[in-house]
């Protein structure tokens, strides 16, 4: 059989197969600590969900991850539910001080926005000094999630940052690790509850008990008052 590419078909195809291609391998956004990180580096890093399912790394120098953001695992490593808090511990035993942010893809677009930044430099971790190991309560946000394999990254800086530094090169010392986790979906929740049975509760204090079981949700009820109840 004989096939015959006219110059638009060629065109068409390439650009196709380009497609094909970009969608396939699409990677998270890259960062650089422009400055290395010879001396400032994350030595050791753990993390847990609620279910109690971690992961740990450590023995971690400038030598074994450099200043650019290093891939640390081999597909998901737990679960992370959005609304959840999990707990994240932190070793620094190189020769400086160093912030911490860390941000997650909840959208999964390949990009850190500020919105996705769970560990900013005023909170959370704030300043780990030398020698030093300090955890820290994370909380995954509710909004814009796409359920899936994310990437979560952990950005040592010996100076500040903000919130939108997830990615690119910044003019700062440390190491960039990548972790990937799995993003579950959730539910929108439903509004449901139970309320005691009795003869008369005419001006009588009544309590109603959500039988809703997503915590990643807060709940507040109205009734036909008006009044909004948390």
């Amino acid at each position: 059989m004989n096939f015959k590419f006219t110059k638009s078909k060629l065109i068409a195809l390439i650009l196709g197969l380009t497609g094909w291609v970009g969608q396939s391998e699409a990677q998270i956004c890259g960062a650089t600590n422009s400055l290395g990180c010879t001396g400032d580096y994350l030595s050791a890093i753990s993390f847990k969900n609620s279910g109690g399912t971690s992961f740990a790394v450590s023995g971690m120098n400038c030598a074994n991850t450099g200043s650019s953001n290093k891939l640390m695992t081999n597909g998901a490593v737990m679960d992370i539910t959005p609304g959840e808090d999990i707990s994240m511990t932190i070793e620094n035993t190189c020769s400086f001080s160093e912030y911490v942010g860390v941000w997650i893809d909840l959208d999964g677009d390949n990009q850190f926005s500020a919105a996705e930044c769970i560990a900013k430099a005023n909170s959370q971790f704030g300043l780990i000094p030398v020698n030093t190991t300090r955890t820290a309560t994370l909380t995954i946000p509710c909004a814009g999630v796409k359920a899936g394999k994310a990437i979560m990254r952990v950005r040592c800086m010996y100076s500040t940052f903000t919130p939108s530094q997830g990615c690119g090169t910044q003019s700062n010392y440390g190491n960039i690790l990548d972790f990937e986790v799995n993003v579950k979906a959730v539910n929108p929740p439903l509004a449901d509850f139970t309320v005691p049975t009795g003869p008369n509760y005419t001006k009588t204090p009544i309590t109603f008990n959500s039988t809703a079981t997503n915590s990643a949700y807060s709940q507040t009820w109205t009734f036909q008052s008006g009044t909004a109840i948390a």
